[in-house]
């Protein structure tokens, strides 16, 4: 447990823009939660913004606005709909040039 004590009180820096990586340093990742990479090498974390700009691919962004009046239900409703509103979404993206999610 003292261990455990040690790593959580170290203060790590992150690479959520990317940067550059020194073989051996602890370094905070993770898209589902946190993780500790230390790296064996020396080496380049490349940012998800500079991924989609190497790609060519811009975000997406997709809103949906649902008024309602009576909510009991709804997530039940969405379930049933999930093949509607994925066409939806896909819909979009194919009118910008982008790939369909599914």
């Amino acid at each position: 447990m003292a261990q455990v004590s040690v790593i959580r009180s170290q203060q790590y820096s992150g690479r959520r823009y990317g940067g550059s990586v020194r073989e051996g340093q602890p370094y905070m990742v993770g898209e589902a939660g946190r993780e500790l990479f230390v790296p064996n090498s020396s080496g380049r974390i490349v940012s998800n913004d500079e991924l989609k700009q190497q790609n060519g691919m811009k975000a997406v962004n997709i809103t949906f606005n649902i008024q309602a009046n009576d909510t009991e239900g709804f997530d039940d409703l969405l379930s049933k709909r999930r093949g509607f509103i994925i066409s939806m979404i896909n819909q979009s993206l194919n009118q910008q040039g982008k790939e369909s999610l599914v």
